[in-house]
């Protein structure tokens, strides 16, 4: 018998029609201004096109932040025509655990389950990094939405500057670069495609096998009751200067921690970055 192929997803975008679609303001579309810019504007960056079976729940804005994922498609798309990549992987909103804005952010994992277990595809291909060259293997992608801080406008410049500035001066840092994101074909808005900080990230730039790394985000919280910045230390070798170093014997669970960058395992000791 005949075996199903798989199905693959192409997007095809037309800037002239994205300017008129219903989501975009026309404060701004038709602006004398602004408006005549737009069709530029949406060819200056690329572009990452999700597709998923079931856009509803992650198209409603006033609707609550989704943690399990949902099976999707994910292109990047350059505009001067350039090769990008499709892959199947998982779609959830991160962040927002104690705020909800309108426009959320997305995490995409690639896992076996839909597909390959890791994006392969020169993501940060173009920009000079000194000392971390960027890795073009990927098993997350984080698109910040840049709204954090601010309901109706995203905060896009302060992440992209930090982690920058912490590579430029040698120490290891998230690499970034701005995007168009699409969701079913409708436009979502201009984001941070950013690296995940996680184990298999830490391996990438760090050596050795990932399952020598825990990460752990502060916002996802830890014990109660422990006194962290209590094991500050000044200097505690490879990783950060703003650090906690805490001992074997403690168990870092659930709790609450306020933070938002990581927590490193490195050979026999816990590191938490603040």
């Amino acid at each position: 018998g005949l075996r199903p192929t798989n199905v693959d997803t192409q997007t095809y975008l037309f800037p002239e029609d994205v300017v008129n679609q219903s989501r975009m303001r026309t404060s701004v579309t038709q602006s004398a201004t602004l408006g005549p810019q737009m069709v530029d504007a949406l060819k200056a960056v690329p572009t990452v096109s999700i597709v998923t079976d079931n856009p509803g729940p992650f198209q409603t804005e006033g609707g609550s932040n989704i943690r399990s994922e949902s099976p999707t498609s994910v292109e990047m798309i350059f505009p001067d025509g350039r090769a990008g990549f499709q892959e199947n992987a998982g779609l959830k909103h991160f962040g927002g655990y104690y705020t909800n804005f309108r426009k959320k952010s997305f995490r995409i994992g690639f896992r076996s389950q839909y597909g390959a277990t890791k994006v392969k595809y020169p993501i940060f291909d173009g920009f000079e990094y000194k000392h971390y060259p960027p890795t073009d293997r990927f098993d997350i992608m984080d698109l910040r939405s840049g709204s954090h801080d601010m309901r109706s406008r995203g905060a896009y410049m302060s992440n992209r500057f930090t982690d920058d500035s912490m590579l430029d001066m040698g120490n290891l840092a998230p690499h970034g670069r701005f995007v168009h994101v699409y969701l079913n074909g409708s436009y979502w808005g201009q984001y941070h495609l950013r690296e995940r900080w996680n184990a298999d990230m830490a391996s990438s730039y760090l050596g050795g096998p990932k399952a020598d790394y825990d990460v752990v985000n502060l916002n996802d919280n830890f014990r109660a009751g422990i006194n962290y910045f209590a094991y500050l230390t000044p200097d505690s070798g490879d990783v950060s200067k703003n650090q906690a170093v805490v001992p074997d014997n403690v168990t870092v669970t659930d709790g609450a921690l306020g933070g938002s960058n990581t927590h490193h395992e490195l050979g026999a000791r816990t590191a938490i970055n603040f």
